[in-house]
C-alpha cells in the first residue's frame, strides 16, 4: 500500500472545554494508482483527514505510513521534504498570488530546494504546456479566467513530480463545464499513474466514473464506503 492510516485521532484544543474531536479512529488503506473520494458534509473531518494524508500535519494518537514509511512523528523538517517530494495540492480557492506571474506562482513549491532557477523554470514552463496555459506564463493572475486559475493550480501541483494529488473540494467554486475539465484532466494525471484523493461534497465527482472508490465521513468518522 503506498498510504496506510491506522486508528488516526485528531483533537483540537486537547484538555481544554473547547476541546474538538476533528478525527476518531480512521483506518485506510491507499492504493498506488488509485482515486479515491471522500464524501461528506462540511464539517466532517475530510479536510483534516487530507491533511494528516498528506503530511500536512500529525495526529494526535494513531499512525500515518507512506511507502511503508511511519511518517506520524517526523521533524518538521523531515515531514516538509516528504510532503514537498511525493504530494501536489490542490485548493478549493486556488490560493495563487495575485501580485506574481502564473509561472511564479506555479515554482513556488520548487524554493525551497536547491535545483537552479533556470531548471525551475524550465520545468514550469513544461507543465503550463501540458495544461494548455503556457501562453500566460507572465501574465498576472487577476488577468485570468477561473478556468485559467484552475489550470495554473493543478499546475502548481504537479511541479513537484509528485507521486499523489491531494484535492480538497475543488469543484466547490467551478460551473459545471469547468468541473468537467477538471476531472478530465485529474482523469489524464491518473493514466499517468497519479494516485488521487479528492474530498468532496459534490456529487458530480464522487459519482464520476474516474472514482474507483468512495468513503462517507460524518462526525470525523468513517461510516461508509462504496466502490465502482
Amino acid at each position: 500500500m503506498l498510504i496506510k492510516a491506522e486508528n488516526l485521532c485528531k483533537l483540537y484544543n486537547p484538555h481544554l472545554p473547547d476541546e474538538v474531536t476533528a478525527l476518531d479512529s480512521v483506518t485506510l488503506e491507499i492504493a498506488a494508482g488509485e482515486v479515491m473520494a471522500l464524501k461528506g458534509p462540511s464539517g466532517s473531518g475530510k479536510t483534516t483527514l487530507l491533511s494528516l494524508l498528506g503530511c500536512m500535519s500529525r495526529p494526535t494518537s494513531g499512525r500515518v505510513q507512506f511507502a511503508d514509511k511511519d511518517v506520524s512523528r517526523l521533524p518538521e523538517r523531515f515531514l516538509a521534504r516528504i510532503r514537498r517530494d511525493n504530494f501536489g495540492f490542490v485548493f478549493q480557492q486556488f490560493n495563487l498570488i495575485r501580485d506574481i506571474s502564473v509561472l511564479e506562482n506555479v515554482l513556488v513549491p520548487l524554493i525551497p530546494s536547491e535545483m537552479p532557477m533556470a531548471q525551475m523554470k524550465i520545468r514550469g514552463a513544461k507543465v503550463l504546456e501540458r495544461l494548455g496555459i503556457v501562453s500566460k506564463a507572465k501574465a498576472r493572475v487577476n488577468q485570468l479566467s477561473g478556468g485559467e486559475q484552475q489550470r495554473g493550480a493543478i499546475a502548481r501541483a504537479l511541479i513537484g513530480e509528485p507521486q499523489v494529488i491531494i484535492a480538497d473540494e475543488p469543484t466547490a467554486h467551478l460551473d459545471s463545464k469547468l468541473s468537467v475539465e477538471l476531472l478530465d484532466i485529474l482523469a489524464g494525471l491518473n493514466a499517468d499513474g497519479k494516485t488521487i484523493i479528492i474530498a468532496t461534497h459534490d456529487p458530480f465527482v464522487y459519482q464520476h466514473p474516474l472514482i474507483r472508490r468512495t468513503l462517507e465521513m460524518s462526525d470525523g468518522r468513517l461510516v461508509g464506503a462504496h466502490s465502482q
